[in-house]
Parts: structure tokens; C-alpha cells; sequence
């Protein structure tokens, strides 16, 4: 049986999207602070996703995570370099 729980984020942890102008390019990426996850384990694995105040989710692009350290990641796990290997990955994506 699966379960879901709620825990708070440290600080520091930030949502990060790309922002895509009116001729569908992305011209810069945008930071929103993780205020808590969204934790589900079942006997076999878990996951966490993040929860954000005042935030839609763009269709289009995959969100990644900036941790307090500087690293990016993908909600898969998939670790990225840095601002500008996100922004890049972003870019490819929407083309």
C-alpha cells in the first residue's frame, strides 16, 4: 500500500523553469523557492515532488531543481551541471 506525506523543504531548494518569450525561445530561466514535498513510498520505492507557492506548471517544459548547493537535477534525478547546461537542456527541448 502506497503512502503520501508532506514535509517541509529546507531552505534554499528552488523549482526552475525556463521563460520563453513570445517568438517560443527560452530567454532566461526562472527560480521559485520549494516551501515542502510531497513524499510517496510504497514497499518498493519512493518519490518526492515539489510543492510551491503560486505556481502553474508550464506544459511544455520539464521542470529541474536547484539544491542549496548549486546543483541541478531533473524531477528524474538526472543531475545537470550547471545554470547554463539547464538553460541549454531547456532550449532543446522546446524547439
Amino acid at each position: 500500500m502506497s503512502e503520501r506525506h508532506i514535509v517541509p523543504a529546507e531552505a534554499g531548494y528552488d523549482l526552475v523553469d525556463g521563460v520563453i518569450n513570445e517568438k517560443g525561445n527560452v530567454v532566461e530561466l526562472a527560480y521559485t523557492p520549494v516551501i515542502a514535498w510531497t513524499v510517496q513510498e510504497d514497499e518498493t520505492s519512493s518519490s518526492a515532488w515539489p510543492i510551491v507557492l503560486g505556481f502553474k506548471p508550464t506544459p511544455i517544459l520539464e521542470s529541474f531543481i536547484r539544491t542549496p548547493k548549486g546543483h541541478y537535477y531533473t524531477l528524474e534525478g538526472d543531475l545537470f551541471e550547471d545554470e547554463r547546461s539547464v538553460l541549454e537542456e531547456i532550449q532543446k527541448r522546446v524547439a
